[in-house]
C-alpha cells in the first residue's frame, strides 16, 4: 500500500519534465532560426528591386528569379518599382509587391525603394517597354539618386548593387551592331548612354549588360559575357534573364560593361548580316563570372 510520502517525489519529476520540455522548445526554436538565417545568408542578391517589370523582359526576369532552384540566387523579396500595367505573379510565396494600376513612375520609387532598401536592382530597358514614350534617363536617373542618398546613410558595404541593361550598340559598342540598326535606333541608344555613363559615375557598385537583339521563345542556349566591343548576335528573353542572375551574383562583375549573346545565335554584322559558321571563332574572350 502506497502512502503519502512515496508522492513526494511527483512535483519534482514534474518540473524536471517542464525543464526538459522548455530546453527542448528553445533548441528547436534556436535551431529554426539558425535555419531561417542560413537561408538568408544563401541569398547572394538578399532584397531585390527591378524597374520596367512590365517589359517582357522585366517579365522574364520575374520568373527567373522566383522559380530558380539555386538558392544563392533566390532573392530574399522582390520589390517591382513602376510597374503601370498588372505584372503576373509567378509565386504567391515570393514575396512579390507590385503598385497599383496607374501610379506614377517617379511618386512610388521612393517610396518602394524606402521600403525595401535593396540589396540588388535590376535596370530593365527593354525596347518593348515603349522607350520613345518615355523619360528613360529621367526615371533611371531619380532611381539612380534615390540609390546613392540611401547609399550615404548605409553602410560602405550594404550600398545597392546595381544591374543596368540596355543594349548592344550603346557607347562604345556602337561598331558592334549593323550600321542600318544603329540608325533606326540612334535616338534610343544615344540616351541609353546617357544613363551608362551617369551609372558610372555614380559612385554605386554597378554592372551593365548589353545584350544582343532581343528575341522571343526559348531554345538551346549558351549565354556568356564578354568585355569585347566586338560581337554580335540575338538572345532570348528568357536566355538573358538567367544569365542576369549570375551576373548579379559575381563579384568579378562588379563595375563592369559586359555584352551578352547566346553563342549558339551569333552573326557577322558586317558586310551583311549572316548567321556564324561553325569553324568561325568567336572575335571576343567569354568573361567567367
Amino acid at each position: 500500500m502506497l502512502r503519502t510520502e512515496h508522492y513526494a517525489f511527483l512535483p519534482c519529476i514534474s518540473r524536471a519534465l517542464e525543464e526538459r520540455d522548455s530546453l527542448g522548445i528553445r533548441r528547436e526554436l534556436r535551431a529554426r532560426q539558425q535555419r531561417l538565417s542560413m537561408q538568408q545568408s544563401r541569398s547572394k542578391l538578399g532584397r531585390v528591386c527591378v524597374t520596367g517589370a512590365n517589359s517582357p523582359l522585366g517579365q522574364e526576369l520575374v520568373g527567373a528569379l522566383t522559380r530558380t532552384p539555386d538558392p544563392s540566387l533566390r532573392p530574399d523579396a522582390i520589390g517591382v518599382i513602376g510597374a503601370r500595367d498588372p505584372v503576373e505573379s509567378h509565386s504567391a510565396g515570393a514575396g512579390l509587391h507590385f503598385p497599383g494600376p496607374g501610379v506614377d513612375f517617379l511618386e512610388c520609387a521612393a517610396t518602394d525603394l524606402e521600403h525595401y532598401n535593396p540589396r540588388t536592382l535590376f535596370s530593365i530597358n527593354d525596347e518593348d517597354l515603349g522607350l520613345r514614350r518615355r523619360s528613360i534617363f529621367r526615371e533611371n536617373q531619380v532611381v539612380i539618386d534615390l540609390l546613392r542618398a540611401q547609399g550615404e546613410t548605409n553602410e560602405p558595404r550594404s550600398k545597392t548593387r546595381l544591374v543596368l541593361v540596355t543594349l548592344l550598340g550603346c557607347g562604345d559598342s556602337e561598331d558592334a551592331i549593323p550600321s542600318q540598326a544603329f540608325d533606326v535606333l540612334r535616338p534610343l541608344l544615344l540616351e541609353l548612354s546617357r544613363v551608362e555613363q551617369y551609372v558610372r559615375e555614380s559612385g554605386l557598385p554597378y554592372t551593365i549588360v548589353r545584350p544582343g537583339a532581343l528575341e522571343h521563345g526559348d531554345a538551346d542556349s549558351r549565354a556568356i559575357v564578354s568585355e569585347s566591343k566586338v560581337g554580335f548576335g540575338t538572345i532570348h528573353r528568357s536566355t538573358l534573364a538567367h544569365l542576369l542572375l549570375n551576373v548579379a551574383a559575381s563579384e568579378k562583375a562588379v563595375n563592369k560593361t559586359l555584352m551578352a549573346l547566346d553563342m549558339n545565335r551569333l552573326l557577322v554584322a558586317a558586310p551583311y548580316v549572316r548567321p556564324f559558321e561553325v569553324w568561325e571563332s568567336p572575335p571576343f574572350e567569354v568573361f567567367d563570372l
